[in-house]
């Protein structure tokens, strides 16, 4: 069945940066794959090849509710702090703060709530204090 969670859209997203004098796009490492598969599922999308029988633990791409599972995911993980500082689509995480300092305390927050569910950046597309 088909999951209903609702997308942002990216203008209702950009209205909550006026304020904003500092940016840090933050971009999460194959970030579906960082998402573990319930159990019960896992068999559901098993294939067989020559090399023998697979299954993925984690969420792969393809999957009807793949998209909405991993920004439900997000939600879920920086919901004290969305809106606030802190805006995620899909994989993007932008964190807006009005000084530099108060920038530095949200990467903090973020960086501590990532690393603390084991969520991995990818460095090469990180951006950050700009």
């Amino acid at each position: 069945m088909k999951d209903k969670f609702p997308i942002p859209t990216v203008d209702e997203l950009l209205d909550e940066l006026g304020h904003a004098s500092w940016f840090s796009k933050l971009d999460l490492f194959s970030g579906f794959h960082q998402i573990l598969m319930n159990p019960k599922d896992v068999s559901k999308k098993a294939f067989r090849t020559h090399n023998g029988h697979f299954e993925f633990r984690v969420m792969s791409f393809g999957l009807c509710n793949a998209p909405s599972t991993f920004q439900s995911a997000m939600n879920e993980l920086f919901h004290p702090h969305l809106r606030r500082f802190i805006i995620v689509f899909f994989d993007d995480i932008l964190v807006y703060s009005p000084t530099l300092e108060t920038h530095i305390t949200h990467l903090e927050t973020t960086f501590h709530l990532l690393l603390s569910n084991r969520f991995h950046l990818k460095g090469s597309k990180c951006f950050i204090g700009q």
